[in-house]
């Protein structure tokens, strides 16, 4: 590698150590474009018993900590309670680990799918990280 070349990379690796969140602002613009995207179809029933009502983006200012997309679903059968929430993570995880662009973006951002019935009640959240395909 060129002394030019290593110079420049050394520059960056300082910037970025020195400037985190120069990377984590263009990955917050990015999660707001998604959830934008998204917004724009909602709401959306996803089956029978849940509506995708919005999608956000939280950023997260603790140094390390990713942002995260946050898909807020109201469920329409009462019935529904935290276990069966929770027995979706699995075929969430495996969808978000195993397809290319979700994968792309569970590398950029944590996830998370928030429930609620439709009276506000919080139900359960599934949380997502790429360390959790591994």
């Amino acid at each position: 590698m060129s002394e030019s070349k290593l110079s420049t990379m050394k520059k960056i690796i300082f910037l970025i150590a020195l400037f985190p969140n120069i990377l984590l602002a263009d990955d917050f613009k990015m999660c707001r474009e998604i959830a934008s995207e998204i917004n724009s179809s909602t709401p959306m029933n996803i089956d029978e018993t849940t509506r995708l009502v919005n999608a956000k983006c939280i950023s997260n200012s603790k140094k390390g900590k990713k942002v995260k997309l946050k898909y807020s679903y109201k469920i329409l059968d009462g019935r529904v309670s935290k276990k069966d929430i929770q027995a979706r993570r699995t075929e969430e995880l495996n969808k978000w680990c195993t397809k290319p662009d979700l994968n792309f973006k569970l590398n950029t951002f944590d996830i998370e799918y928030s429930h609620s019935y439709m009276s506000d009640k919080y139900i359960s959240s599934i949380n997502l990280t790429i360390k959790d395909c591994k």
